[in-house]
């Protein structure tokens, strides 16, 4: 876990739950790859945070591209396991 002081407030991050995720337009290409490292506090060194293309979060699958391709898609499979 990281924190992050503001003002009256202390933030924390569990370093283990984290991870990067890039919200860009579909045309648009990334010609590198950004590295955000934070201060895990449990074993006092400088992590990098795990960068994917999507992320399921409450149910719903996000991707960079804000399109619904791959919750749509897992949504089909899990339906044809149902009824197949």
């Amino acid at each position: 876990m990281t924190h992050f002081a503001h003002e009256l407030f202390v933030y924390y991050i569990n370093t283990k739950k984290s991870i990067l995720l890039i919200f860009r337009p579909r045309q648009k290409k990334m010609h590198f790859s950004p590295q955000i490292s934070v201060l895990d506090r449990e074993t006092n060194q400088r992590v990098s945070l795990e960068q994917k293309s999507y992320i399921k979060y409450l149910g719903v699958l996000i991707d960079q591209n804000l399109s619904w391709k791959n919750h749509v898609d897992s949504v089909i499979v899990k339906i044809s396991k149902t009824i197949a």
